[in-house]
């Protein structure tokens, strides 16, 4: 699958667009984001900096008004809004790789279709902390959830209590604490090969690891963004095991591109990814699907160091039982320990 295809991509924009070359490019796309679109680009139109920026719209062919509404926003900021209009929807990997690729840009902010900026200082106070420290890959900052959710506490990713001040390659692996709506990367997206991920369905979280590999990536605790939660979110309308389904694909082809020394890490990432979903399966009573996903845990452990994984094993062994009739909560229980 190619990534670029000039056949699919008109590009609206002016050679006035151009005379200046942005300090950050903000790469976004969009689809079927009509109820939302307006908010996220004035947001982002909204930015205090000493600096040019630029916005970029991979619009993907969206059935409603989101076309529309980019067209009218591109008429009103003319010079600081680029359009890559698809001529046919080419769906949201390669239209989110494609964008990525034509940030111009010496700093890449990502924010998509469906959320929204609520600090007008956010790409300032990036690019301030990105120039100061000189070894970070890319930062983030704290970003709220807006979900249908009955909590009476706001929800934050990362955790509100978050201390850490820079994110490794391995903290990352372990989980993605980064929302989407808050990064901002160096460009080196022409350093990337994105096209073992474009099968996946999601991207932000492998990238986040692959640019970790260049440097660890900075957190500034001030919430700056909100990340919507809603049905018609690609990622938050799955069910819990199709999430981990997508999560184990993505570490296997993890384990395939990165260095050696993150093999290990990875594979208890995959066996752990198996374990929650086996135990998910029970919880649903699909009892044959969590046998299966329970020898994909045996199978996933590296032959030559299987004694080293001894807490991993035991961990299977319990939810093999459990798939074979041992009651839920004494697994769970089991699973607690």
């Amino acid at each position: 699958m190619k990534v670029l295809n000039p056949a699919c991509l008109v590009d609206v924009s002016s050679r006035a667009d151009r005379r200046e070359r942005p300090k950050v490019s903000v790469a976004m796309v969009a689809y079927r984001h009509e109820q939302f679109i307006e908010q996220a680009v004035e947001s982002v139109m909204l930015q205090e900096t000493v600096f040019p920026y630029e916005l970029l719209i991979g619009e993907d062919c969206s059935p409603d008004r989101t076309r529309e509404i980019v067209l009218r926003l591109k008429r009103k900021y003319q010079d600081r809004i680029r359009l890559l209009l698809r001529e046919k929807n080419v769906g949201m990997m390669t239209n989110f790789v494609q964008t990525l690729k034509a940030c111009q840009g010496q700093y890449v902010a990502l924010l998509e279709g469906d959320d929204y900026w609520t600090d007008p200082h956010k790409l300032q106070k990036q690019v301030d902390l990105l120039e100061a420290r000189a070894d970070y890959s890319a930062c983030f900052t704290l970003t709220r959830v807006l979900g249908d959710n009955c909590s009476s506490e706001p929800l934050y990713i990362p955790a509100r209590h978050t201390k850490t001040d820079a994110f490794a390659t391995e903290d990352l692996l372990q989980k993605n604490s980064i929302a989407t709506a808050s990064v901002m990367y160096r460009n080196i997206m022409a350093q990337i090969n994105f096209t073992p991920f474009l099968f996946l369905k999601m991207i932000d979280w492998p990238l986040h690891v692959l640019v970790s590999l260049r440097g660890p990536i900075g957190y500034i605790p001030e919430e700056m963004a909100c990340y919507r939660q809603h049905v018609g979110g690609l990622w938050t309308g799955w069910e819990e095991t199709a999430r981990l389904s997508e999560m184990i694909k993505c570490y296997c082809i993890l384990k395939q591109v990165m260095p050696s020394k993150y093999t290990r890490r990875i594979s208890e990432r995959i066996i752990k990814t198996h374990q929650l979903m086996a135990l998910e399966l029970l919880r649903g009573g699909d009892r044959r699907q969590a046998r299966h996903r329970v020898f994909q845990s045996f199978v996933a452990i590296p032959p030559a160091s299987v004694f080293s994984f001894g807490w991993f094993i035991k961990r299977s062994l319990m939810l093999s039982l459990g798939a074979f009739g041992m009651p839920l909560a004494r697994v769970e229980a089991a699973m607690r320990r």
